[in-house]
């Protein structure tokens, strides 16, 4: 219940940036896909790449590492592989972060 409470207070704010005269920035994407993966709300994660890829937005380093470490953080070794592969199609550089998230999920699996 709390979880979907989180994801109905994300949303009220996504669209409360969307109503007023901002302009949604790549780190205002970037800090709702974060919390999205943090709730584990696929859907919600889902609706947030979809808002980057309409924007024009790209994904960076730190949008792959919050869907890597979201998989890692339950053992969900697949998914996580998958955004890695996705992150070095995309050209993006790993980090020491994008590894400790993989090791982890390793750990956890």
């Amino acid at each position: 219940a709390a979880v979907a409470h989180d994801a109905e207070a994300l949303h009220r704010c996504w669209m409360q940036v969307r109503r007023s005269d901002l302009q949604a920035t790549m780190e205002m994407h970037n800090a709702r896909l974060n919390a999205a993966a943090r709730l584990g709300d696929s859907a919600l994660v889902e609706s947030c790449l979809e808002d980057m890829r309409s924007a024009g937005v790209a994904m960076t380093e730190l949008s792959y590492n919050s869907l890597i470490g979201k998989a890692a953080s339950v053992g969900d070794t697949s998914t996580a592989t998958l955004w890695h592969a996705k992150m070095l199609e995309a050209r993006l550089r790993p980090s020491i972060i994008t590894y400790n998230a993989l090791i982890v999920c390793e750990a956890k699996s």
